[in-house]
């Protein structure tokens, strides 16, 4: 072999040497930054990751959940008082619009079934990264949820609804925001009891069979309770609601009357106000008889709701 062969082959020998280095740099470079940024990823994730305890266990959030599924009013309306808009809720019926004051802010967010049986299959098709119910709606189906995104669930719909504001607005991150509108509510709320006077509330809702009367541990008797005014004997027992007939007509009256109802089509138009006791009532002889919003008073279960339930009563008791 000559020399120059020789000294050609130590050439290629040294390069190929070098390139094998070089390359191992390289790669163990890329690998090491690969390590960091996974790393770096992995411990967002763990500060940035909030675990919420709530009806059903606890559940674990990362970030702010920006396509959030509702499915109950109340969590409709807190959520928008936050200022998240869902990308879908369950109405209480499917054919009909949101509850109305809710009608102008849901524009937009998509209906999944209805309260009492939310469609799967319309919750999956829009990729929601937190879902929101109730436990006592919803706990059949609570599993299967999970399965398609985080979901957190109240314990029920009507009776603590401040703690079922906070655990909306700790789930989309919000808690900041809604300690402020429980601020601005309490605000509202002390400066009616300084300004109203004292009064008997009877809290009714016409169905098609009969007149509920609702009680302390009620959306709508909770508010009286709330603001410090009294209820008729016959309505001061504990718990969440009874049903009467015509009757206990005697145990509708109070030094105001107020009344809600879905329908037209019930009992209080088609038979309590069409009874000759009716116009004997105090609240009757002194036209302090107010029918109010049903959308609010039975269906609102939100901050929202709460708020224009307060702004009612003082009309009602400027009357």
């Amino acid at each position: 072999m000559s020399l120059d062969v020789v000294c050609f082959n130590l050439k290629h020998i040294h390069e190929l040497e070098y390139f094998m280095i070089t390359t191992r740099r390289g790669l163990f470079s890329l690998v090491t930054a690969l390590t960091v940024s996974i790393s770096a990823v992995g411990n967002a994730h763990a500060e940035d990751a909030r675990v919420i305890e709530h009806a059903m266990g606890s559940t674990e959030i990362s970030g702010t959940p920006e396509r959030v599924i509702v499915l109950d009013n109340g969590a409709l309306d807190n959520l928008l008082a936050l200022g998240v808009k869902p990308v879908g809720a369950a109405p209480i019926f499917l054919d009909k619009p949101f509850t109305g004051y809710l009608v102008e802010q849901a524009e937009g967010v998509e209906k999944v079934g209805t309260i009492n049986e939310p469609n799967l299959e319309s919750i999956a098709v829009l990729a929601p990264d937190l879902i929101i119910g109730s436990k006592d709606v919803h706990e059949a189906i609570y599993d299967r949820l999970s399965q398609i995104a985080p979901t957190v669930y109240t314990e029920d719909l009507a009776a603590d609804w401040r703690g079922r504001f906070a655990l909306h607005a700790a789930a989309v991150n919000k808690a900041e925001a809604a300690e402020t509108a429980l601020t601005q509510y309490d605000a509202a709320v002390s400066e009616f009891k300084e300004n109203a006077n004292p009064a008997e509330i009877s809290v009714l809702r016409g169905r098609g069979d009969g007149i509920v009367i609702y009680l302390e541990g009620s959306w709508s008797g909770g508010l009286i309770e709330e603001l410090g005014l009294a209820r008729p004997e016959a309505q001061s027992a504990e718990g969440f609601s009874t049903k009467v007939t015509e009757e206990q007509i005697a145990d509708l009256d109070g030094d105001h009357i107020i009344w809600f109802s879905r329908s037209d089509d019930n009992y209080m138009l088609s038979t309590i106000q069409q009874s000759r006791l009716w116009n004997t009532l105090k609240a009757v002889e002194a036209e302090h008889v107010h029918r109010l919003d049903a959308g609010t008073w039975l269906s609102g279960m939100g901050i929202q709701a709460r708020t224009m339930m307060v702004n009612d009563m003082k009309t009602v008791l400027a009357k």
